[in-house]
């Protein structure tokens, strides 16, 4: 493609290459600056043939004579799919190399040449980072500063990725010196420097950004990776509804919950080789089960909070302890529901979730009970005075003493003031979950839900099972010697 004022030394980009790149991306409803990703199974699509034959009669009428040839355009990041596709039934090894350059300074050249804003442009990096990471396993990645400033050491890495690469760097660097001309490298800019003149912009003060030069670690990952630790919990109780709480939550913009809902991490457990112990999770293991704050955020200050939700948490002995000395400024909040209903819904769901084990004894509810209140006292005494001790019994089979609230509140209130706590009630959050998620909002600081949640607001890991009739529930309520 001809030179043009922005780039005067040229296009390395395939003219009816481009073209056709436009064409598909178009017949998508898309283009090359659209920041939205495109649709599942995209390249399946049929009407796509037209362009797939268009590109194999390019390779096949420019490149024939050619035992290596290349194609650049940006396009190919975010249509790999078809390009892999297109390549395979040519027989063609294909080789990937992926350059990748300080996304502050793509989103400066972005914002000159195209006058595009900064957050869409670092959007637009990101998609087309995406796409290559997601479509690519065996490529090559060179950083842009690394081939300014270490040439012959980038075309050696290139030639070793591509062994059909014979020439010697000696032929070619005069001519490659010539071209790799700095001054035409317009937008070079440190992204500390930067992003401290984007805060001072948007906020007029420096204070994090300051804290992050004094750290070891680098800025990037304190920015966008943001591996701290959580900022609220979902402790409990089991079945009250606590996963459809943390689902609720991950469609909340500003609240980023784990990667999995229940991570265990407080206590001592099994790991994956059966053995037992406290520490089988590193802290570091932990916080990294949370990925919150991207630069946008960071850099717009935009409030994002983070958590989890494991509801064994309230009942176990020692994790109140364990939480506040690693994390005292975190909030809770703890879901109760009628003791006898939830004892009952506790029953049902763990004996269907074990109903082919045959190492499990498939007891009445009665007698499930009555274990409960004969071994599990005993089990905890156990787990206090040895916090390397695992109780399964403890955790699975506390059907009666999980109801007895004011014990297990009682441990959280001795190490977190009440203002770090919220106590919803199921029923409440059941019937009426939108004025819940109002309160939930209000407690972690956050912007209220918008009023169409709709079909969103669905009830999760919904047990399937028949209450216990009146009688029943007189019969069972006996166990139930405290007060709730």
């Amino acid at each position: 493609m001809e030179a043009k004022n922005d780039n005067p030394k040229g296009f390395f980009e395939n003219k009816k290459i481009v073209e056709i790149n436009d064409a598909i991306l178009h017949s998508l409803h898309s283009s090359a600056d659209d920041i939205n990703d495109l649709p599942v199974n995209w390249h399946q699509n049929p009407k796509l043939t037209t362009y797939q034959n268009q590109i194999k009669e390019v390779i096949r009428h420019e490149f024939a004579a050619s035992s290596i040839f290349f194609l650049k355009d940006p396009r190919i990041s975010i249509l790999l799919p078809i390009y892999i596709d297109i390549l395979a039934q040519m027989e063609i090894k294909p080789y990937f190399i992926q350059m990748k350059r300080s996304p502050i300074e793509v989103a400066e050249s972005l914002k000159k040449r195209n006058g595009f804003k900064i957050e869409k442009s670092i959007r637009l990096y990101q998609k087309y980072q995406r796409s290559i990471n997601n479509n690519v396993e065996n490529k090559l990645t060179i950083e842009f500063n690394e081939l300014i400033n270490d040439t012959e050491g980038t075309i050696n890495k290139i030639k070793k990725y591509i062994p059909e690469i014979t020439n010697e760097y000696a032929v070619v660097k005069t001519e490659v010196k010539n071209f790799l001309d700095c001054p035409l490298k317009h937008h070079n800019i440190s992204d500390l420097d930067y992003i401290i003149q984007l805060c001072d912009k948007i906020r007029g003060q420096k204070e994090e950004i300051n804290i992050l030069k004094k750290e070891r670690r680098p800025w990037y990952k304190k920015l966008i990776g943001d591996t701290n630790g959580p900022d609220f919990l979902i402790i409990g109780g089991a079945r009250c509804g606590t996963t459809s709480l943390f689902n609720y939550l991950s469609f909340h913009p500003q609240v980023s919950v784990s990667k999995n809902k229940e991570l265990h991490f407080f206590y001592a457990g099994p790991d994956r080789a059966g053995d037992v112990h406290a520490d089988r999770k590193t802290q570091a293991w932990y916080e990294n089960q949370f990925k919150t704050k991207t630069f946008l955020d960071f850099a717009l200050k935009r409030k994002k909070v983070k958590g989890e939700a494991t509801p064994y948490y309230l009942f176990h002995p020692l994790v109140p302890e364990k939480v506040y000395r690693l994390y005292p400024e975190i909030k809770l909040i703890i879901l109760l529901r009628d003791p006898l209903n939830r004892a009952v819904s506790h029953y049902y769901h763990y004996h269907h979730n074990i109903k082919n084990n045959p190492a499990e004894p498939n007891i009445s509810i009665e007698d499930a009970f009555k274990r409960d209140l004969a071994v599990n006292p005993v089990e905890e005494q156990k787990i206090i005075s040895d916090p390397n001790y695992y109780s399964y019994s403890h955790q699975h089979h506390s059907y009666v003493l999980r109801g007895d609230y004011r014990k297990q509140i009682a441990r959280w209130q001795k190490f977190f003031p009440e203002n770090q706590m919220l106590v919803l009630k199921s029923e409440e959050f059941y019937a009426c979950p939108y004025q819940t998620l109002i309160k939930v909002c209000k407690f972690l600081k956050i912007k209220k839900y918008p009023d169409n949640l709709g079909e969103k607001l669905k009830i999760f890991n919904k047990g399937g099972y028949e209450p216990p009739s009146e009688e029943q529930r007189k019969i069972l309520a006996k166990y139930f010697h405290y007060t709730a």
